[in-house]
């Protein structure tokens, strides 16, 4: 019943565009920070964070980011953490502003030891930080990048996916050259960058990363404001039995709203999304059924600070379990293919 609604709302999308003739290539322009526009832009902030998770369930998270917002003055953030099955493994190192090159021919970064680029269509690394920890990685696409961007309101908002879903390789050592992690996994890249402020850039967001590879759902996009339009802006990718549609969010529905008594938001426990990438679409269906968290990001603020950001904006961020049923279609000629799973995704709300 559910995969036969699913097809319905896909027929209901608008024509499609053809696809471009390097789908599979990863996007290989400079970092917007290579640019003094943005570079100096106090309301700026850039990053990229890449996300995997192996075969037996360990994850893999690596962010780098510059950031001018919250009083960071252009400081660069590099930031590793590894499970293992011998526990965690967390290493950051912080450069300021002028400490560190970013690349101005190509997308990368090199910070100390740090380099970071995309290189023969892969994005790599080698990170060597100062507590002695040693990593290498690569990520190897298996979809090529999508991008949505916003020019509205009183800055862009750029959202990049650049490996939609690839294959990682990652390799940790100490610095005494004992290997501490070798192994593959399965995951994505996403590049953002926003040089508008902070309470302006959504409303609300949702979030889903369930990495296994022969079940892969990534839904990651933000609803904005109605000074940009309240569209979702942002992108799903479905992957199931050889199957793979990357897309950008063309619309969501929310339905079954249950009221937050402490902050009056009302939170949706169904959400449907549905996503367009030529004649490739998807969609998703996400149904709660417990809430497992609830994240006040403004909880660690003072008194004063929390009242003063609450004036504009107040973050809240619930986890929810529940199932995923979802469909994807490559082409209107193929057959589509559905996907059913239980799930953990979160649903953020700013107002």
């Amino acid at each position: 019943m559910v995969a036969a609604v699913l097809r319905v709302r896909i027929a209901c999308l608008f024509a499609c565009l053809a696809l471009p003739a390097q789908a599979w290539a990863i996007a290989n322009q400079p970092l917007h920070w290579s640019r003094a526009a943005v570079a100096d832009d106090d309301q700026a902030v850039e990053h990229l964070t890449l996300r995997a998770l192996s075969s037996g369930g360990q994850e893999t998270f690596i962010r780098i980011q510059m950031a001018n917002a919250g009083m960071k003055h252009g400081e660069l953030e590099v930031t590793f953490r590894q499970e293992a099955k011998d526990g965690t493994y967390y290493a950051q190192d912080k450069f300021e502003r002028g400490k560190y090159t970013v690349f101005s021919d190509h997308f990368g970064i090199k910070a100390g030891n740090h380099v970071l680029e995309v290189k023969n269509n892969q994005l790599v690394g080698q990170l060597q930080f100062a507590s002695g920890l040693t990593v290498s990685f690569a990520l190897q696409p298996q979809v090529g990048t999508i991008t949505a961007v916003d020019r509205g309101g009183d800055g862009y908002i750029w959202r990049e996916l650049l490996v939609p879903m690839g294959k990682l390789t990652v390799n940790a050592a100490e610095m005494t050259g004992r290997t501490l992690i070798d192994h593959h996994a399965t995951g994505f890249a996403l590049h953002d960058i926003s040089v508008a402020t902070a309470h302006r850039t959504y409303d609300r967001s949702v979030r889903l990363r369930s990495l296994h590879p022969g079940s892969y759902m990534l839904i990651d996009y933000s609803v904005l404001p109605d000074d940009r339009g309240h569209k979702p802006l942002g992108f799903i990718v479905i992957s199931s039995k050889g199957k793979t549609v990357a897309a950008e969010v063309v619309k969501e529905t929310r339905e079954n709203e249950q009221i937050d008594g402490k902050i009056n938001y009302q939170v949706p426990w169904q959400i449907t999304v549905l996503g367009k990438r030529g004649d490739a679409r998807t969609a998703i269906r996400l149904t709660a059924e417990k809430q497992t968290e609830r994240e006040d990001d403004l909880a660690g603020l003072g008194w004063m600070a929390r009242k003063a950001v609450g004036m504009l904006f107040h973050p809240i961020t619930y986890t929810l379990k529940g199932t995923a049923n979802a469909e994807l279609q490559v082409t209107p000629a193929e057959e589509a293919i559905t996907l059913d799973a239980s799930v953990k995704y979160q649903y953020s709300q700013v107002r």
